[in-house]
């Protein structure tokens, strides 16, 4: 049977579920804080709108013993997992007893691939309906996105609450929580291809070849360089001395008449000098091929937030990676909303949600003026196959933007292939986060970060966070040095075995 077909009747078990809800229910909504999460949570929530539902919702980084023994304990009946809990069912079930739960998410499951199953067994453990493409061979890191699945869900279950307008609004989100989960890299594909199509089609969305640097066709052009932190340049990003050094080394002039060039001003001969000039100052690293590629715009702009799916999905994660979850969740229930600057309340959100890119962008960016100044310093520890960033003593510093720093500290790094990066954050007075990252193109023949953290973790009392490819965890703060020591002993001798083998 063709693996879409699984995939429907996956789906045909999530409206199955939906639909036993008694209409006078609360449905509790768990959502992920990151793009896909809220973009996600938006397309429910319009569709739970629509159709008079009650329901309340609360996002979060990952789920914890803590918080899910907590809402274990209220006193509702329906639950909903958005875009987490596959790598969680066995903890869901324990913790969430005699709750009827609904998982959906595409991030790597306990079980993998069960095609071949009855779908019922696939679908159905306990009273928890889990929906993933992984289960039915579809690959959820490329493919399709958890708002891709909600979106195609409340696509199957409409009956008339919501028109096809909204409706093929609401697959924009889902466009827009693919590109948060950098699911565009190197184009769609998959069912995100046919969403894109149909977006397209319906003269929702518009798409054209060039710089994928560019978000903000008003920003000045050694700003967007100096500001690249969704694709990192090194060298680049974070200097705007650099930026300038870079456009004057291809001639091409930052000021246009008595201001700065903004993106908008560039030739199409200077577009080929920048996209000549990075393929070749960066044509060794992996990241080069998503340079240059397939943009999205929407045929209108979306209050001030512009057309670019990569500038809103960038600006939706800002607003959930610092805390701002009102304000993201808000713009993506409006996204069929394309307005201009003169409806207010759109605007102030707008607008809010910007402050919250910007400062986002800041933060990270402070990140990487600390590494260079600290790089050789005791808080950056190299050893073979590892490297370690302590980030403990930067001051308030957001622990939930530690994976997206380690990310790019390795970038700029310039930390080699089969790497395993380790980066840690003060949460609060009495926790470390703690974040495991594998630096390589082969991530299916990586190691088994989860195993790896979990034998340094346990050591020190912590709790395993995260799945397979993102492994994160969470240690008491008087643990942070003791946990550090263990790591290298640890890392150390997990390199070693990838060198015998």
């Amino acid at each position: 049977m063709d693996n879409h077909i699984y995939f429907q009747e996956l789906l045909g078990k999530a409206a199955a579920f939906y639909k036993s809800i008694e209409v006078d229910k609360v449905i509790r909504i768990i959502a992920h804080l990151d793009a896909d999460g809220m973009a996600s949570c938006g397309i429910l929530c319009r569709f739970l709108l629509a159709e008079k539902r009650k329901f309340i919702v609360t996002f979060v980084h990952d789920l914890r013993q803590e918080f899910l023994q907590k809402i274990g304990a209220e006193h509702y009946n329906y639950y909903l997992f958005l875009d987490l809990g596959s790598a969680n069912i066995s903890i869901l079930e324990k913790n969430l007893p005699n709750k009827k739960i609904l998982v959906i998410d595409h991030c790597p499951a306990e079980k993998q691939d069960l095609k071949g199953n009855d779908s019922s067994d696939v679908a159905k453990t306990g009273d928890i309906v889990h929906i993933n493409p992984h289960l039915v061979g579809i690959d959820g890191s490329k493919e399709i996105s958890s708002a891709g699945m909600a979106y195609l869900l409340c696509a199957k279950i409409n009956d008339g609450a919501m028109n096809e307008a909204v409706i093929n609004f609401l697959g924009v989100l889902a466009l827009i929580g693919a590109i948060g989960d950098s699911q565009d890299s190197g184009g769609f594909s998959g069912i995100n291809k046919l969403l894109l199509g149909n977006a397209i089609e319906k003269n929702i969305l518009t798409k054209s070849q060039g710089l994928t640097i560019i978000h903000d066709m008003n920003q000045p052009v050694h700003k967007m360089l100096e500001y690249s932190i969704s694709q990192v340049l090194p060298g680049i990003t974070g200097s705007e001395a650099e930026s300038f050094n870079f456009l004057a080394g291809l001639g091409i002039n930052p000021k246009h008449d008595n201001s700065w060039k903004v993106c908008a001003h560039l030739a199409e001969e200077d577009i080929g000098k920048l996209k000549a000039a990075l393929q070749n100052k960066f044509m060794d690293k992996s990241f080069i091929l998503n340079l240059y590629g397939d943009n999205y715009h929407l045929t209108s702009n979306f209050a001030l937030l512009g057309n670019n799916l990569r500038e809103i999905s960038a600006i939706i994660k800002a607003c959930g990676r610092l805390g701002n979850v009102s304000i993201g969740l808000h713009l993506c229930m409006s996204i069929n909303n394309i307005v201009g600057a003169g409806d207010n309340t759109i605007s102030d959100i707008a607008l809010l949600a910007k402050k919250c890119s910007v400062e986002y962008r800041n933060k990270l960016l402070a990140v990487l003026s600390w590494y260079a100044k600290n790089k050789d310093s005791p808080t950056v520890m190299k050893g073979n196959g590892y490297l370690i960033v302590n980030l403990t003593s930067i001051r308030d510093f957001n622990a939930n933007l530690l994976g997206k720093a380690i990310e790019m500290i390795s970038i700029v790094g310039e930390v080699q292939a089969n790497t395993l990066v380790l980066g840690l954050a003060v949460e609060n007075n009495f926790n470390v986060k703690v974040s495991l990252r594998y630096v390589g193109q082969d991530k299916e023949s990586a190691p088994k970060l989860d195993r790896i953290l979990k034998e340094i973790t346990e050591q020190v009392n912590g709790e395993i966070l995260g799945h397979r490819h993102v492994m994160g965890a969470l240690i008491p703060r008087e643990k942070e040095m003791d946990f550090i020591k263990i790591a290298r002993k640890v890392l150390e001798s997990r390199a070693m075995e990838e060198i015998i083998r």
